[in-house]
């Protein structure tokens, strides 16, 4: 099973070790932990990850700068959750309103936190899903577009120039089309159909055989009583 990356940043490393040691018990999740905001952001930059969990007092940087920086890449939908020891509201607001995903007082419940992880991973999966297939659908529109342009300008124009020619020929009590030059053009429609099709029965599978991926790709979750029985933890 494909692990979750979380990175979390928070001044107290004793804590940081206990919600790596706690959380990876779970065998769905990566833990990569750090005590300075700059380290942080240094390391997301450069790396994938799944979660952000972001302490606001750190001593280097505000948590609420954190938080700007990642949404500041508006395709950056990553779920972020803060986890402070300011109680008040205004700080609650002030971690919503610049793109935080939830907001949880210390002292945590780790089945708590490992609840709203899971709600927002599987969130965060939907979205993802939902955007790889409406991008699919878009390239399979595309593709029946050009294969239609292809149908107008190969096949069905010479066709419809082919009649008019031997029905203006027909007309004037002649035909300076022969037999052997009708089948030859015919053939060649035919032919220049029958690559359509064939065009399009690859593109078609190549898109079914990403839809597939996409399936097996899917995220893995815990049911919330078995995450229960695990962790009623407090740090």
């Amino acid at each position: 099973m494909n692990k979750f990356k979380i990175v979390m940043v928070d001044d107290n490393w004793e804590i940081c070790e206990l919600f790596k040691t706690i959380i990876q018990n779970l065998e769905m999740f990566e833990v990569i932990s750090f005590d300075k905001g700059y380290r942080f952001l240094e390391y997301i930059e450069e790396n994938k990850y799944d979660i952000a969990i972001i302490d606001i007092d750190l001593p280097d940087i505000s948590g609420y700068e954190i938080i700007k920086n990642i949404r500041n890449d508006l395709e950056n939908y990553t779920p972020i959750i803060v986890i402070s020891a300011f109680e008040d509201f205004a700080h609650k607001i002030k971690a919503l309103e610049l793109g935080a995903d939830d907001y949880i007082i210390k002292p945590v419940n780790i089945f708590e936190v490992v609840i709203k992880m899971n709600n927002l991973l599987k969130r965060q999966s939907y979205l993802c899903e939902l955007n790889k297939r409406e991008s699919i659908i878009q390239e399979k529109a595309e593709i029946i577009k050009i294969l239609k342009s292809f149908f107008n300008e190969k096949i069905y124009q010479p066709a419809i120039k082919l009649k008019n020619h031997f029905d203006t020929e027909l007309a004037k009590g002649k035909s300076s089309l022969s037999i052997d030059n009708i089948f030859d053009t015919y053939k060649k429609l035919s032919d220049d159909f029958d690559l359509l099709i064939k065009n399009y029965e690859k593109l078609s599978k190549e898109i079914e055989k990403r839809i597939e991926k996409i399936e097996e790709k899917k995220a893995e979750f815990l049911p919330e009583k078995e995450i229960e029985k695990k962790f009623k933890t407090k740090f």
